[in-house]
């Protein structure tokens, strides 16, 4: 779900974390579709679709489809600026945001299900991953 990027890489408080780790490239960010290339700097978040299925109310089908997205947050340290724990919530934020944002991207609203940490001890990094019901 492209559009999950591009409206996080218009929020500011999402760019000044996930910034590029490349001066050539630097409009793009640190959140990848499905996994993150090799040697990336952290943190970095990785987005996927979980689930995907109409909306219903009491009247029925809904025009829009609901969608379970998974945003995993990783870094090295738990705590500090532009850590694990700073990008989850910038990008809980965000999410939470998207309903009055100016730049939705075609999404229409979302909400955040659930949040787990992760310390992966053998790797050396924490991982947040984020999961968030989102209507396109």
């Amino acid at each position: 779900m492209k559009e999950i990027y591009d409206y996080l890489r218009t929020v500011g408080a999402v760019t000044d974390i996930f910034g590029s780790s490349h001066e050539d490239k630097a409009d793009e960010t640190r959140i990848y579709p499905l996994t993150a290339p090799d040697g990336v700097d952290m943190p970095y978040a990785v987005y996927f679709i979980v689930s995907k299925g109409s909306g219903y109310q009491y009247t029925g089908r809904m025009d829009t489809q609901r969608y379970i997205v998974q945003v995993s947050v990783y870094g090295k340290k738990y705590h500090g600026s532009g850590q694990v724990r700073s990008g989850a919530d910038a990008i809980i934020q965000a999410m939470d945001n998207l309903h009055s944002a100016d730049n939705k991207q075609g999404l229409e609203a979302s909400f955040q299900e659930e949040e787990r940490l992760i310390r992966e001890e053998e790797k050396g990094y924490f991982h947040i991953p984020l999961t968030f019901a989102v209507w396109k």
